[in-house]
């Protein structure tokens, strides 16, 4: 289930260093749902007019969510490798 701009932990493991890390502002998106289409498993536009999306997305969908950031039309979705 994702929460609003909260990290969605898949399982209780720690998390590796040097993962990267999404973050999205809200001040600049607009929800056009560009970023649900690109990586379906890491963002979410709900019915209540909210984005919701992992933070920490699994190594598999990071290729995904990278070009969800790139096709971002605001520029809202920023990518980061959490320090080693």
């Amino acid at each position: 289930m994702f929460a609003p701009n909260e990290r969605r932990h898949h399982s209780r493991l720690p998390r590796r260093s040097g993962r990267p890390t999404v973050s999205v502002d809200n001040n600049r998106c607009r929800l056009y749902a560009i970023c649900q289409m690109e990586a379906p498993a890491s963002f979410l536009v709900a019915r209540d007019g909210r984005l919701y999306y992992d933070a920490a997305p699994a190594p598999t969908e990071f290729t995904r969510v990278r070009q969800a950031a790139r096709l971002c039309p605001t520029q809202a979705i920023a990518l980061r490798a959490e320090p080693r």
